[in-house]
């Protein structure tokens, strides 16, 4: 049996649109995330749905963290080379929308629309800097996600003391919960902290290319609120936004549904 390489980006197409879209899931999901958009996104779109690494299929070993993007550009390529794609969109849900910058920001003359959902990256979570910024608190952070309960019970506490909202403990919690190895949450933060983009140049890139912009965010999203999502986007040079009520979990089905009901005959 062949044995598959150490690194290694493994993806799905959906849909059966002319367009190519690269899409990017969110923390704990797989490339299945976007399966759900075949029927309205998928029209004009063959998506590309990716698993990240440390998710599903997908390949990077844990010993060389964190990821370069350099690394994440020829992995990229490869994709590209094999789908024959030479204009593409990028697509990212949350932890994913901190790879849909970095991609446009590795390709910017070959992007042509950046769809974003709830996306990291717009702004440094203050938690995400303490826990990643300097080596001792990674490996605090570390020994924090082998000892899941002592980190929930950590969460709890900065809930009680009013460090961090009730909503947004819960869930964190749940992600902590949902996940026995707590590794997969060290992994993903720590690996891909080399993602993050300097937003003024982001802004900068996506208006020289004129690249647009569409902006998704949930009214009720406590984990990444729509107020600087919205900034954001109103200093993109061609965007829209799209405010849906509903929370950060149940965003991408809300979205999906959204545009259902533009694809749709109207009856009368």
């Amino acid at each position: 049996m062949k044995q598959a390489p150490a690194k290694y980006l493994n993806y799905k197409k959906y849909g059966t649109g002319t367009k190519f879209l690269l899409a990017f899931h969110g923390f704990g999901q797989t490339e299945l995330a976007f399966q759900l958009f075949e029927t309205s996104l998928g029209i004009n779109y063959t998506i590309i749905s990716i698993d990240l690494f440390f998710h599903g299929k997908s390949r990077w070993p844990v010993d060389e963290l964190p990821v370069p993007t350099e690394s994440w550009h020829d992995l990229l390529l490869d994709i590209l080379k094999a789908e024959q794609i030479d204009k593409f969109s990028v697509m990212g849900y949350s932890l994913g929308g901190k790879l849909a910058l970095t991609t446009a920001m590795l390709f910017p003359q070959r992007v042509q629309r950046i769809i974003l959902a709830a996306p990291d990256g717009i702004y440094l979570n203050p938690w995400y800097k303490v826990a990643t910024g300097t080596w001792v608190m990674r490996a605090i952070f570390h020994y924090l996600n082998d000892h899941p309960a002592l980190l929930i019970r950590l969460i709890s506490f900065f809930s009680r003391t009013r460090l961090v909202s009730g909503r947004l403990a819960k869930f964190a919690i749940s992600q902590v919960a949902d996940h026995n190895n707590g590794n997969s949450i060290y992994h993903a933060w720590v690996g891909f902290r080399h993602f993050t983009q300097n937003i003024d140049k982001v802004l900068q890139t996506v208006n020289q290319n004129n690249i647009q912009v569409t902006m998704v965010a949930g009214k009720y999203d406590t984990v990444i609120p729509y107020g600087k999502l919205h900034a954001f986007e109103k200093k993109c040079g061609s965007s829209d936004f799209v405010l849906i009520k509903t929370g950060h979990n149940s965003l991408l089905k809300k979205f999906h549904e959204s545009l259902l009901e533009n694809v749709r005959p109207h009856s009368g």
